[in-house]
Formats: structure tokens, C-alpha cells, sequence
């Protein structure tokens, strides 16, 4: 998967393979999560498209279980939630990512009151 001519060069101790461009050192790791978001983003929207909420959640779902605080996978089961009325879960969510994005917080934060203003019920 070279792309610009760059050659892999040494193995990390995970045993992905370090990347030099210009300085920089990119991992075979971070291309494959980079990969896998793409599939997981690409089915989400199919989803969505066909309005298969279930697909949706469990996609979600089986994403976080790998990646907890990916901001996208997130707001799409708070989606999934809102979408199906079931909103006991979507304050947890928020929970969750205010853990993970403690810089985010304030714009989290502003997000949930908009959505609760949105549908008439706190979290």
C-alpha cells in the first residue's frame, strides 16, 4: 500500500511497519483504522439510506466495541436512539464522549441541550 514512491522501512514493535515521508512516520495501523472507518462510515450511510435503524445500531455497536470514542459512531447510535424514542441511553452516550474529548465538551454539551430542546425530553 506505498503510495508516493515512500518504501516501508522498519517494523514497529506491534509489527506494523513505519512509514517516512518528509519526516513524518505514518503506521500500516493507523491506514488500516483509517480503512475500516471508511467501510464503517460507508455502511452507516447505507443504512440510513434504507432506513434500516437495526442495521445502524448494530453497526454502531460492533464499531465501539473497537473504538469507544470515535465521535461519529457515537452520534450516529445517539441517531439510532432518538429516531427510535428510546433516550435513556443517548445521556450516557454524551457521557461517554465528554470522557474521551474533554476538550469537546462545551460543544458536546451545547449538542445534547439542542437535541433535548429538539425532542422535549432531558437526558
Amino acid at each position: 500500500m506505498a503510495f508516493l514512491g515512500e518504501r516501508l522501512k522498519q517494523k514497529n514493535r506491534d509489527g506494523s511497519y513505519k512509514r517516512e515521508q518528509g519526516g513524518a512516520v505514518e503506521t500500516e495501523k493507523l491506514l488500516a483504522q483509517m480503512e475500516e472507518f471508511t467501510i464503517f462510515y460507508k455502511s452507516v450511510q447505507e443504512a440510513k439510506c434504507a432506513g434500516d435503524f437495526n442495521a445502524l445500531y448494530k453497526l454502531c455497536k460492533e464499531f465501539l466495541k473497537k473504538r469507544p470514542e470515535n465521535v461519529a459512531a457515537n452520534l450516529h447510535l445517539i441517531d439510532f436512539y432518538v429516531n427510535k424514542k428510546e433516550y435513556e441511553n443517548i445521556g450516557e452516550i454524551f457521557d461517554r464522549l465528554c470522557y474521551y474529548h474533554p476538550q469537546e465538551k462545551n460543544t458536546l454539551l451545547a449538542q445534547k441541550e439542542m437535541i433535548e430542546k429538539e425532542i422535549g425530553v432531558r437526558f
